[in-house]
């Protein structure tokens, strides 16, 4: 072979291997965001969960937490949920809600009695659309990671600048400085936890509410957390609240 053939051929092979490296790459961020989707069906064919929906909002002069406990009855349509608020002196719960499927009834914290408030247009139980859709596609990923932590597994997502920018939409005056959330799979291949985290820039405020030269730095964390799943005492709860 000729010494321009065989740089031709050398040439030619290097294309084809980094091709092969891309194609790669690309299974495996398709293969990890298929996991937490295949993890999101497992969920929605769930029996009945058991969950909460925490909340975190830290600023430089303190934070705010809220808290959600739900039951739900995936087979009828069913739920039961408890908000509660987090401070310095621990947590209170507020409000208490009952769905059966076709409304929605609720009661505060001190009541003893239901009211209920007529047909209502979204009959899901609380954030549940948090274990069970995605927001983004795998082409907003900018990075991956899969570890394993004991008995699950742990997938971690950091976004692309592209997705951040349009999450700053959201948030007037603000810049999206961090982005990323964590899922974590049992061996059922069951969404077990997701953690989302976000780290935000924004003007200072005065307490007239005046727009400052200063910068301060808000975090915003959620959590939700799947601590049972398929058993016959979480349905039996969510019945518990028709008993009123």
């Amino acid at each position: 072979m000729g010494d321009k053939k065989r740089a031709i051929f050398i040439i030619i092979l290097f294309i084809l291997l980094l091709q092969a490296a891309a194609l790669s790459g690309t299974a495996r961020e398709s293969d990890s965001f298929g996991q937490v989707k295949a993890a999101m069906r497992a969920i929605r064919r769930a029996d009945n969960l058991q969950y909460t929906y925490e909340s975190t909002i830290s600023y430089q002069n303190g934070n705010e937490t809220s808290r959600v406990e739900v039951c739900s009855d995936q087979l009828t349509g069913s739920w039961r949920a408890e908000y509660f608020k987090v401070d310095a002196d621990g947590a209170w719960m507020f409000l208490q809600q009952y769905c059966n499927g076709k409304e929605i009834f609720h009661r505060s914290g001190n009541e003893d009695f239901w009211t209920g408030n007529g047909q209502e247009e979204n009959l899901k139980a609380p954030n549940l659309s948090e274990l069970v859709s995605l927001d983004y596609d795998s082409d907003d990923i900018l990075e991956e990671t899969v570890v394993s932590e004991g008995d699950l597994k742990k997938i971690s997502h950091n976004f692309q600048i592209d997705y951040m920018m349009d999450m700053m939409k959201q948030y007037q005056n603000a810049k999206v400085v961090d982005a990323g959330v964590d899922y974590w799979v049992d061996r059922k291949g069951v969404l077990k936890k997701k953690r989302f985290s976000l780290a935000l820039m924004q003007p200072e405020k005065t307490e007239r509410n005046d727009i400052t030269d200063g910068q301060e730095e808000i975090r915003i964390n959620i959590e939700v957390e799947v601590t049972d799943y398929n058993r016959d005492r979480i349905a039996a709860k969510v019945s518990e609240a028709t008993e009123f």
